[in-house]
Formats: structure tokens, C-alpha cells, sequence
């Protein structure tokens, strides 16, 4: 979309995802129990010229979100589905 709209190519992604104690309000909304950890996923895109042009935090449920990581030989990069 951002390659149509505005002529931006978007050419790299990082993503750290890490696990934390969840805050009242996460606990609230993602119904869960305590000692209520979450999932935390932070991706930063970036363009072809390397001006980072998105950023997205996501909290998660770790029983409703499974984490699998695909790994393959000779691929320039794992996915994480």
C-alpha cells in the first residue's frame, strides 16, 4: 500500500518480541489470570533509503497467540508465523 500511495518500498522489517508481566488493564482486556504475562511484539519497517517509515506495538495473549518459527536451509531469513 505505501509502495501505490506514495511510492515508498518498504525493504526491512525488525521485530523483537518479548514476554512481561501484563498491566491491570492488558489483564482486563485480554481476560486474563494472574500472574498474567504477555506477549509483546514491536516491528519497525523501514524504506529502501533507510527512513523507518512504520512502527507497531501489539500485546498479545499467549494462549490465543502461539508463536512458531519457521527456519529453513538456505534462506537470507527466518519468518515467524
Amino acid at each position: 500500500m505505501l509502495g501505490e500511495a506514495f511510492g515508498v518500498a518498504v525493504v526491512r522489517a525488525e521485530t523483537n518480541i518479548t514476554a512481561r508481566q501484563a498491566t491491570r488493564v492488558e489483564m482486563r482486556l485480554l481476560d486474563l489470570r494472574p500472574p498474567g504475562v504477555v506477549r509483546v511484539v514491536d516491528q519497525k519497517t523501514y524504506a529502501s533509503d533507510g527512513r523507518p517509515v512504520e512502527h507497531g506495538i501489539s500485546v498479545l495473549h499467549p494462549e490465543r497467540h502461539p508463536l512458531s518459527l519457521v527456519q529453513e536451509e538456505n534462506r537470507r531469513s527466518l519468518g515467524v508465523v
